[in-house]
């Protein structure tokens, strides 16, 4: 009897003390209301910051960095972008471009920036020189012709949009075409739709 007396009173004493150190972890509206109005700095929002393609010299560094924290953000990303942008000065990963990053680091130092890099030029990690036409990012075209049923058709079919000068066939499909469907995709997208069409 002693010894359920004894475990009982243990787990009420271990209960209350995880009640107490729960509430003492729980902020008052109060800390809540001034944390609100005033966040601390962890709270400030950072931002994407684009060099483009080699365009980037230490006086813009430092100008967009006093501007970054004029405005209230916390940090930045880097983020080296190089795609249908002119050709700038600087080259990716060159010495300059080191001396450029390094700049970056001691201007976020000195305006208490948080600074942070994206790992590789280009977009989703796949810029460089190493990645050509046929491995990079595709798009799949799609060009439809719509012939008369029942009869056999032998013809050349106009080859989709073309990135880098490259392309390659990915399929061809030839099906019925649904009861009704007599114009081609692109005389409907052309001809205005209105919402109660018959």
């Amino acid at each position: 009897m002693q010894r359920r007396a004894f475990l009982k009173g243990c787990t009420a004493a271990l209960s209350l003390a995880s009640h107490e150190s729960r509430a003492a972890d729980i902020p008052t509206s109060a800390a809540l209301d001034a944390g609100f109005r005033n966040p601390p700095k962890s709270a400030h929002p950072k931002t994407w910051w684009h060099w483009m393609n080699g365009n980037i010299t230490a006086s813009g560094i430092t100008a967009d960095l006093e501007a970054i924290g004029r405005l209230g953000l916390a940090g930045f990303q880097i983020f080296n972008v190089g795609s249908r942008t002119p050709k700038g000065p600087v080259t990716f990963f060159s010495p300059e471009w080191l001396q450029l990053t390094a700049h970056a680091i001691k201007e976020a130092d000195r305006l208490g920036l948080e600074f942070a890099m994206h790992n590789c030029p280009g977009w989703s990690s796949s810029g460089g020189p190493w990645i050509t036409p046929e491995l990079c990012h595709a798009a799949i075209g799609l060009e439809r012709d719509l012939r008369n049923r029942g009869h056999p058709v032998d013809l050349p079919l106009a080859q989709p949009y073309t990135k880098l000068d490259y392309y390659r066939d990915a399929v061809v499909v030839a099906f019925p075409s649904l009861a009704g469907e007599t114009r081609p995709l692109r005389e409907m997208i052309a001809r205005p739709v209105r919402a109660l069409d018959p």
